[in-house]
C-alpha cells in the first residue's frame, strides 16, 4: 500500500494493538503490542549499542551489560532446541529521538501533540513528536493501531530483553551455522514498543533517559532485581547512592575525553569497579583492575562523611538550611524527581571538590594515577590494540571487531597485571591496599570536619577542610607512621589495626572510627599541630577523648590476647579468671597507649 502524503516524514512502520496505562508522576505511557520478523532484528539496538553511549552520565548508563555466558550456554541452545517449544515474553522497545545535526539523543522529555486524521473513511487518534515518530489509531479501534517513525532521527532501543534479543540476533547472523534452526526466519518475536508524553509542564522538562531509567528499574526490580551496584547506578530517590554516581560521573567525564584533554590528576574511572557485572551465577564479578568498587564509596559516604539517608548529620554535611529546596524532602524522608537534581547539584557544589582533593592528592593515590596515567599513555603509543584494552577496562566493550577480541583479551591481561604490580608500589603494605587503610583516612576524614570551626562554610568548607586534611595526612604518610613496613610505629598498631595471632581486627566500616581511625585523627591533629595549622588547646581536648576511644579498643583486644594465657592460672574459670584478665589487660592496654602518646610527643618535637 502506498504511504500518503502526510505520512513521508516516516519510513518505518509497525502494526500492532495500541493501549496506554493510567497516568503518574505528570506523565503517561502508551505503546503498540506486536511482533516482528527477525529480519526486522537489524532495526533494534541496545542502549549501550549507541555509537558514544559510553560518554553519557553513569546514572544513563543502566542496562546491565550482555553475559555472553548466559547466551551461549543457556538461550541460544534453548532457541536452537529442535525438541523443544519455543516461547518468551515480548521485548520492550522504546523509541529514543536524536538531534540530527548533534547526533546525540533529545535531553528533555520531547513535547507529543495529540491530533486527529481522517483517513480512508476512519478517524484516527494521533500521538505524535514532529517529524520524528507517531502512534496512531481508528477511533474505538485500537486493534489497529499504527507506529511510524524516521529512521534517521530515531533509535528503536530495547530496554528489557537484551539477553533474549543478543541471543536472536545471533541465530540471525550465524543462521547457516546452526543446525536446527531453519524454520528460524518463520518465527514472529513478539514485542512491546512504548512511548511517554508529558501532561503537566513539570514532567515535560523530565530528561528522556530518566523516565526511560525509572521504567528499566521498575521491569527489572519485578523480574530480577539488579545487582547492588547497578542499584546504586539506577537510584534516584536515596541520597547515598546518588551522591555516589555524581562522584563517579566526576571520573567518568573525564575519562570519555581525548586523552590530551583530560584532566591528568582526575581520579580515573579505572580506579573505581563500578559497572555491577554478573557471573551467569548471579554473583557480581570484580574488576580487579580497580582500587575501590562503588559499594565501597557509597559506605564511605554513609558510615563516615554524609550519614544515614535524611539523618540529621547528613542534612548538616550537605549544609541544607530550611530556606533549601531539599529540606521538605529531608523533612518526609523522601526525594522529589525534581530536587533529586538539586541534590546532585549540591553535593557536586559543596561536598564533592573536596572528597575528589582527597582521593587526588593523599600522597600514595596520587602517586598510583600519576602511574596508571603513564601506563596508559605508554600502552596506547603502542598500538590500536591497546587503546581498545583500555576501552574495555573502563567501559566493558572495547568496540573493536570479533576478530581482534584475543589479542585485546591477552592485552588486556597484561595491563591489568602491570596496573597491580604498579599499585603494590604505590600502596606499600597491605593496610592500604586493604579496605581497613582508606576506612581508616575517610573515617578520620569525616569525624573530624565537624569539630573544626573554621571549615564551616556552607559552599567551599569541605574544599578548604580537604586541603588542611590532605596535607597534615601526607605528613603522616611520609612520617612512616602507618606504614607496615616501618616496624617500631606498626607494633603501636597491635589491636589497632591487627590483633596477637597477625590477623587483621577492628576492619568492619562501624569498627574503624574507634580504632585506625580515631587513631589517624590523634597523627593527622598532631601534624597540624606541629605545623601550627590547629591551636593547642584544640587538639588537647579532642586528644583526650580519643585517647579513651583507643584505650577501650586496647582493652578489648588485649581481653582477648590475655584470656588463654591466663585459662592455665585459673582452671576453674568464672570471676577469678574474669577479673585477671581485665586486671591483665586494662595494665597493658594503659602501657600500650602510653607508648603512642611516646611517639606523638617525639613526632610533634
Amino acid at each position: 500500500m502506498a504511504f500518503p502524503t502526510h505520512m513521508v516524514a516516516f519510513n518505518q512502520r509497525l502494526m500492532g494493538y495500541f493501549g496506554q496505562f493510567g497516568t503518574g508522576a505528570g506523565s503517561q505511557i502508551f505503546f503498540v503490542q506486536s511482533a516482528l520478523n527477525p529480519a526486522d532484528l537489524d532495526r533494534i539496538s541496545l542502549i549501550s549499542d549507541i555509537p558514544g553511549a559510553e560518554a553519557w552520565p553513569v546514572r544513563d548508563l543502566f542496562q546491565r551489560e550482555v553475559d555472553n555466558e548466559r547466551v551461549t550456554t543457556s538461550l541460544v541452545p534453548y532457541l536452537l532446541d529442535a525438541h523443544k517449544l519455543k516461547f518468551f515474553n515480548p521485548l520492550t522497545l522504546t523509541l529514543l529521538p536524536f538531534d540530527v545535526q548533534s547526533n546525540e539523543l533529545l535531553v528533555e522529555m520531547p513535547k507529543i501533540t495529540e491530533t486527529t486524521l481522517r483517513e480512508q473513511d476512519l478517524e484516527w487518534i494521533c500521538l505524535e513528536l514532529k517529524d520524528y515518530y507517531r502512534f496512531r489509531y481508528p477511533k474505538d479501534h485500537p486493534e489497529w493501531g499504527v507506529i511510524e517513525w524516521n529512521d534517521t532521527k530515531v533509535r528503536v532501543v530495547a530496554i528489557d530483553g537484551q539477553h533474549r534479543l543478543s541471543a536472536l540476533k545471533r541465530i540471525k547472523d550465524d543462521i547457516t551455522a546452526e543446525p536446527g534452526s531453519s524454520d528460524f526466519f518463520s518465527w514472529n518475536i513478539p514485542v512491546v514498543l512504548f512511548s511517554t508524553r508529558a501532561l503537566t509542564g513539570k514532567a515535560q522538562h523530565e530528561r528522556v533517559l530518566d523516565v526511560v531509567r525509572n521504567i528499566f528499574v521498575y521491569i527489572n526490580t519485578e523480574a530480577k532485581i539488579p545487582s547492588e551496584s547497578r542499584q546504586i547506578l539506577l537510584s534516584d530517590e536515596r541520597v547515598n547512592d546518588i551522591c555516589t554516581q555524581e562522584l563517579l560521573e566526576y571520573a567518568h567525564s573525564n575519562d570519555v575525553k581525548p586523552a590530551e584533554s583530560r584532566v591528568a590528576g582526575r581520579v580515573p574511572l579505572l580506579f573505581f569497579d563500578w559497572r555491577g557485572v554478573e557471573y551467569h551465577s548471579g554473583k557480581e564479578a570484580e574488576s580487579p583492575a580497580a582500587v575501590k568498587t562503588i559499594k565501597e564509596i557509597r559506605e564511605w559516604l554513609r558510615v563516615y562523611v554524609l550519614g544515614e539517608n535524611f539523618a540529621p548529620a547528613q542534612e548538616i554535611a550537605l549544609s541544607v538550611t530550611p530556606q533549601d529546596a531539599l529540606k521538605e524532602d529531608f523533612n518526609e524522608k523522601k526525594l522529589s524527581p525534581e530536587n533529586a537534581r538539586e541534590l546532585r547539584a549540591v553535593f557536586k557544589k559543596r561536598v564533592l571538590p573536596g572528597l575528589g582533593h582527597l582521593i587526588e592528592n593523599f600522597t600514595p593515590y596520587k602517586q598510583y594515577i600519576e602511574a596508571l596515567r603513564l601506563l596508559e599513555d605508554e600502552y596506547c603509543k603502542k598500538s590500536d590494540i591497546a587503546r581498545h584494552a583500555f576501552h574495555k577496562l573502563r567501559f566493558g566493550d572495547s568496540r573493536a571487531s570479533l576478530a581482534l577480541a584475543p589479542a585485546i583479551r591477552d592485552l588486556e591481561l597484561e595491563i591489568i597485571q602491570d596496573l597491580m604490580t604498579r599499585r603494590g608500589k604505590c600502596f606499600s603494605g597491605w593496610v592500604l591496599e586493604a579496605d581497613i587503610g582508606m576506612r581508616a583516612v575517610v573515617s578520620a576524614y569525616g569525624a573530624m570536619k565537624p569539630k573544626l570551626q573554621e571549615f564551616r562554610d556552607r559552599d567551599d568548607g569541605w574544599l578548604k577542610y580537604s586541603k588542611w586534611y590532605t596535607k597534615h595526612l601526607n605528613s603522616v604518610w611520609t612520617s612512616g607512621l602507618i606504614k607496615e613496613s616501618d616496624k617500631p610505629n606498626w607494633r603501636l598498631l597491635k589491636h589497632i589495626c591487627y590483633d596477637h595471632t597477625d590477623g587483621v581486627c577492628n576492619y568492619r566500616l562501624d569498627d574503624v572510627p574507634a580504632a585506625l581511625g580515631a587513631y589517624l585523627q590523634i597523627l593527622v591533629g598532631a601534624a597540624a599541630l606541629k605545623a601550627r595549622d590547629l591551636a593547642k588547646p584544640t587538639y588537647e581536648a579532642r586528644f583526650e577523648d580519643l585517647k579513651e576511644v583507643l584505650l577501650d579498643t586496647l582493652f578489648r583486644g588485649y581481653k582477648r590476647e590475655v584470656r588463654p594465657e591466663l585459662k592455665e592460672q585459673f582452671p576453674q574459670g568464672g570471676k577469678p579468671l574474669n577479673e585477671a584478665v581485665n586486671k591483665a589487660a586494662e595494665r597493658k592496654a594503659e602501657n600500650h597507649l602510653d607508648k603512642i602518646e611516646e611517639r606523638v610527643r617525639s613526632f610533634l618535637a
